[in-house]
């Protein structure tokens, strides 16, 4: 009997499956990356050879990628990582921020970012971001909301999520505004926006701001290899500062398949990036003209190439349009309660969401929408950071009798994936009513044990 290999046998029977992409990475199946390059990507998973380079210390070819980069981009510098935002985040956060600093973090902003947080011994003041109460789609940080939190924070650096998972697009020129009048760096995570740097007709790309860092996921709207980001510094006093930084938080054994990856993107942005946009906002604007899409409220723009279809609207849940999807050869990115949302690349064009308009047309609706869902509480009281948490005493609790108890460990719900207890904060009874209305609804959790426990410190606090 062969030796058992759970995860390649995953892999070959999704591939024979045949089920077009509408998800990342944005190369789409190899589709968007040179031939040449695919059929002998395996030859290219090499390390630090004689006339290869090295990613930490860069004179040759690595380092002449970047500054291609950051010349195409028209930045300061711009470092490649093959540990994804994930590293890019954490080592801007810790080059703008002192140890034991304070950043300000969007609700709705990425686990690395709390990662950050522990390393950095940072304390996080949140800025509850609104929801649009018909989706349950986060929108974003505010330049209004911005200014008054920086009043009394004392903050070191701000985070703005620009665009959302969602391509919810805010005024990240007014952020940048804020944070310019008010001295302090803002950083973007920019993971979802690669691609915006293209359009002309916008929403515009954090680069065109006053951003001191831009940390983009290449390999979600791009044509890079998954866990292939680059971070642009537009600020050149920070390039060394977040340099050393990502010394701390990534690989000392970098991939060559990721690294040369983000040479080529760059290569193939440079060359025919205008056009490849063109070709994909032409396939956007297909399923628009077929597809009840969500547009957030003024003044939010959405991303053109990230499709939020409005499930609700067709009486249906997202969980069930997105199991029809699947049965028509259609994987989806993600669903929530009340909608499916997809995603358009670089690698997409007419002919590739043929298949996903005649899918769409097949879909039933029903006289009657999926249940209301309760709105997101507020987060409990922050009595300790999220580092004194992640070191302290730590036991399992069962949730419905965790009231009180300080979380020693992030806690979400996805759908719709924005973070109801944070590390240090003080569980209370609306955020339990709210879990238990979720799970009652069939959502899923990230810091929820399958025996219904989460991690809390072992002292109590009262609620």
């Amino acid at each position: 009997m062969r030796p058992q290999t759970p995860l390649w046998d995953a892999l070959q029977k999704h591939i024979i499956s045949g089920l077009y992409p509408f998800h990342v990475p944005g190369h789409k199946s190899g589709r968007g990356l040179p031939t040449s390059y695919v059929n002998s990507l395996i030859n290219y998973d090499l390390t630090e050879l004689s006339g290869l380079d090295n990613l930490y210390d860069p004179s040759g070819p690595i380092a002449r990628a970047q500054e291609l980069t950051a010349q195409l981009f028209g930045v300061a510098a711009t470092l490649f990582t093959t540990n994804g935002s994930t590293a890019g985040l954490i080592a801007a956060v810790l080059a703008c921020c002192p140890s034991g600093g304070t950043i300000i973090l969007p609700r709705n902003a990425h686990v690395s970012l709390l990662h950050a947080c522990v390393l950095g011994d940072l304390s996080p003041v949140f800025v509850d971001v609104e929801i649009d109460p018909y989706t349950e789609i986060p929108l974003g940080l505010t330049p209004e909301q911005l200014s008054i939190v920086l009043e009394s924070s004392g903050a070191d650096a701000v985070v703005a999520v620009y665009p959302t998972y969602h391509g919810v697009c805010g005024d990240i020129r007014g952020i940048g505004e804020v944070c310019r009048q008010a001295g302090i760096r803002l950083i973007v995570d920019e993971a979802h926006g690669t691609h915006l740097y293209l359009n002309p007709s916008g929403p515009v790309s954090s680069l065109c701001t006053e951003a001191s860092v831009v940390v983009q996921s290449t390999h979600k709207t791009g044509l890079a290899l998954t866990g292939a980001a680059w971070v642009h510094i537009k600020d050149q006093s920070l390039v060394q500062r977040v340099k050393a930084s990502l010394r701390l938080v990534q690989s000392t054994s970098p991939s060559y398949l990721l690294l040369s990856s983000l040479d080529i993107t760059r290569a193939i942005m440079e060359e025919e990036g205008p056009r490849l946009m063109r070709r994909a906002l032409a396939a956007a604007d297909k399923l628009a003209s077929i597809l009840p899409l969500y547009k957030p409220p003024w003044p939010y723009r959405s991303d053109p190439l990230r499709l939020v279809i409005n499930a609700r609207q067709l009486g249906i849940s997202g969980q069930y349009l997105a199991a029809r999807f699947l049965a028509h050869g259609v994987a989806a990115e993600m669903f929530d309660l009340y909608s499916v949302t997809l995603v358009l690349s670089l690698a997409d064009d007419e002919d590739s969401v043929a298949g996903l308009t005649a899918a769409f047309q097949q879909i039933e609706r029903q006289p009657t929408g999926p249940p209301l869902a309760p709105v997101c509480p507020p987060l409990g009281q922050q009595v300790m950071t999220p580092r004194q948490a992640h070191f302290s005493p730590k036991r399992s609790c069962k949730l419905e009798q965790s009231k009180g108890f300080i979380a020693a460990e992030a806690v979400t719900t996805y759908p719709p994936g924005i973070p109801v207890v944070w590390p240090g904060q003080i569980i209370t009874t609306e955020i339990l009513e709210y879990l238990a209305s979720r799970r009652a609804l069939g959502a899923e959790f990230s810091g929820i044990s399958a025996q219904g426990e989460v991690l809390v410190r072992a002292e109590v606090e009262n609620d």
